[in-house]
């Protein structure tokens, strides 16, 4: 059985989601060794459906505020909402700031665990709909295969994605900087299916104030 959540810390979790968050949103050469397989030059495409926060909750908001907004709680540090439903999906929703503006959300889909893998894969291609019917063609939309030994047997595609050999992202963008993403990438049989929103600019402060603290541990 394939499992998303199995073996891993709450912190640890929470850290390698803000680090799968930051990555939707900043260019496309950070997420891939190849370039995009089926993109447009993200400097010319904008989705005319505004992405200026998630939620209720706008970019640049205070942490209180989003919390009113949203609904959302404090927890260790954090302000999140444990439990909802994004698209009929379960979910956790996390929101991250930087001085304490709100600078992005991202969404954990609580995928069943399927027996067969390729479940994850059928969710992910039916979120992507959604948000291509919410805001049109992806400016990125991009299949990685590190290994092909399951690229030719689309019913083993789902197992390639819990041995980290296949992943997509795909990423819309808006006037005034916001941007939506959706991904699926695995490792050691565990498959995670996510949504990121964003505005850009409060984005790639907040991964330079992330950087320098971990330089001022140096």
């Amino acid at each position: 059985m394939f499992s998303r959540t199995e073996g891993e810390g709450a912190r640890r979790s929470r850290d390698m989601k803000r680090v799968l968050f930051l990555c939707l949103l900043l260019p496309m050469g950070t997420l891939a060794e190849e370039p995009a397989s089926n993109s447009k030059d993200e400097s010319k495409c904008y989705s005319s459906t505004p992405i200026d926060g998630f939620r209720g909750a706008k970019w640049g908001m205070s942490s209180a505020e989003v919390i009113k907004a949203t609904g959302a709680v404090r927890r260790d540090g954090e302000v999140i909402i444990p439990s909802t439903e994004v698209a009929g999906f379960g979910a956790s929703v996390f929101f991250e700031f930087v001085d304490d503006r709100l600078a992005m959300a991202g969404v954990i889909i609580d995928d069943p665990e399927y027996v067969n893998a390729n479940g994850y894969l059928e969710d992910y291609d039916r979120i992507w709909r959604l948000l291509q019917k919410k805001y049109g063609d992806p400016c990125v939309d991009n299949t990685k295969w590190s290994n092909d030994r399951y690229k030719d047997d689309p019913s083993s595609h789902g197992k390639a994605v819990s041995y980290g050999y296949l992943s997509k992202v795909a990423r819309w963008k808006s006037a005034g900087g916001g941007v939506a993403a959706i991904s699926i990438s695995g490792e050691r049989y565990k498959i995670r299916v996510s949504l990121s929103y964003g505005n850009m600019d409060l984005a790639k402060k907040w991964a330079a104030q992330r950087d320098a603290k971990k330089m001022s541990d140096l």
